[in-house]
């Protein structure tokens, strides 16, 4: 175990130091100069945040970044899937490339103020990361669903539906400002369309695919009436076309306990239905 987590560590830090040296690249050579200040306070807290996030989860939950770590196009199964990824790789390479550009040929006047609070938002998105992967272990960089896996209903995920994807926003959004481009603008009209169609896509393996997901939406969540419902377990996998229609719909229609369904009136003559579940 120790030698797999020093091999991960190895791993994620000589990654983390050549997305440093590319990264410094794209923000540096198109502006033709190092006296591009808003790509320095830009690429610090983006360093910054990426590598505190890096290093907490290194320590507290490395198959977190373990699973993170397969990302990119390759990584994907589904075909439209790895078109979309390419698409928003496209994107951010824009996003980093086209600010320096503006810098060196001045098309831009953007005031320090509007510049610090952008770079404001960039931080915050971090935030939206980390407490994202904080409430989420299996929070990975590809559309996958693993045996065991929650669903999570609770923090952030109660708020928004894929606040990976919201957090993911923000940051596209600040980006441009907080590098002082009002050019780079034009790129969020097709790059956020095109996270809006990336995000729908992460759930639905675990509408299609036969994996046991057990629910972690606390009872007192849970709709009026829908206290019957039995956890789903790697055994029974998820079948929507055999949904009850209640409000275990998520279940399939032979372990629903409510009253009315078929378990509950196979269970009627003889032990109760809790006892069958």
């Amino acid at each position: 175990m120790e030698a797999r987590s020093a091999a991960l560590m190895r791993r994620t830090w000589l990654r983390q130091v050549l997305s440093l040296l590319i990264f410094a690249a794209l923000l540096f050579a198109p502006a033709g100069t190092l006296r591009f200040w808003q790509a320095w306070l830009f690429g610090f807290i983006f360093v910054a945040a990426s590598s505190a996030i890096g290093v907490y989860f290194l320590k507290h939950d490395p198959a977190l970044i373990e699973r993170r770590m397969t990302a990119g196009p390759a990584a994907e199964q589904e075909p439209a899937q790895k078109v979309i990824i390419t698409a928003i790789l496209i994107g951010f390479f824009l996003l980093i490339v086209l600010p320096g550009l503006d810098f060196r040929w001045h098309w831009s006047q953007v005031p320090t103020w509007l510049v610090l609070i952008a770079n404001g938002g960039v931080a915050v998105s971090f935030v939206v990361f980390f407490v994202v992967m904080k409430q989420n272990s299996y929070a990975a960089s590809t559309v996958r669903v693993e045996a065991g896996q929650p669903v999570i209903s609770t923090g952030l995920y109660a708020v928004v539906r894929h606040p990976m994807y919201a957090g993911a926003l923000l940051l596209t959004i600040c980006m441009p400002l907080a590098l002082g481009s009002y050019w780079s603008l034009l790129l969020l009209v097709p790059t956020i369309p095109v996270l809006a169609l990336a995000a729908p896509r992460r759930r639905a393996p675990s509408q299609t695919q036969p994996t046991g997901l057990r629910s972690v939406l606390p009872a007192r969540a849970l709709p009026p009436g829908s206290r019957h419902l039995v956890a789903v377990t790697p055994s029974a996998p998820l079948d929507r076309s055999a949904a009850c229609g209640c409000a275990c719909r998520w279940q399939r229609r032979s372990r629903c306990t409510a009253p009315g369904s078929p378990a509950a009136a196979a269970a009627r003559p003889g032990r109760s239905a809790n006892a069958r579940s």
